[in-house]
C-alpha cells in the first residue's frame, strides 16, 4: 500500500472526518503498528491517541500493540496522558487512556528523558479533574 495515501486516509479520520475508509485499508491488510516516519517514528496508534478515541479502538482491535516506543521512546500511553497537548474533548482522552491500559499498555515505561507516563500526567497544567481520573486509573494499573 502506497503509505501516503494511507497516511492522507488515516489523517482524514483522525481529524474527525469518515473513518470507515481507514477501517477498511486495516481489513485490507494494512499493519495498525505502522510507522510514520515523518512524525518523528510514531506509530499510528500513538497519533491517535491524543485525538480520537474511536481510531485508538479500532487499532487496538485490529492488533495495535501498545508498546511500541517512537524516536524520544514515549508509547502511546505517554501521549494518551499528555492532556495539554490533546486536541479531542477531555472526557474522550480519559477514555483512551482506559482502554489503552485495558489492551495491556505499561504505566511504568521510561522514555529517553526518564519520565513515566505517571510523572507525564503529574506535569500536566490543565483539566485537573480529568488529571485525577487518568491519574487514579494509572495508579490502580501500577505494579
Amino acid at each position: 500500500m502506497d503509505t501516503a495515501h494511507v497516511l492522507s486516509v488515516f489523517r482524514e479520520a483522525m481529524w474527525g472526518g469518515d473513518a470507515r475508509p481507514f477501517e477498511s485499508l486495516l481489513e485490507a491488510g494494512l499493519s495498525p503498528n505502522l510507522v510514520a516516519h515523518d512524525w518523528d517514528g510514531c506509530t499510528l496508534l500513538m497519533r491517535a491517541s491524543f485525538s480520537r478515541f474511536s481510531l485508538v479502538e479500532l487499532l487496538l482491535r485490529k492488533g495495535a500493540a501498545t508498546e511500541l516506543v517512537e524516536s524520544r521512546k514515549w508509547t502511546a500511553l505517554m501521549f494518551a496522558v499528555s492532556i495539554d497537548i490533546h486536541l479531542c474533548a477531555a472526557d474522550e482522552s480519559v477514555q483512551i487512556v482506559k482502554i489503552l491500559l485495558q489492551y495491556g499498555a505499561i504505566t511504568t515505561h521510561i522514555n529517553a528523558e526518564g519520565v513515566s507516563a505517571i510523572q507525564l500526567l503529574n506535569m500536566q497544567t490543565s483539566r485537573p479533574e480529568h488529571v485525577a481520573a487518568i491519574a487514579k486509573m494509572l495508579s490502580d494499573k501500577s505494579p
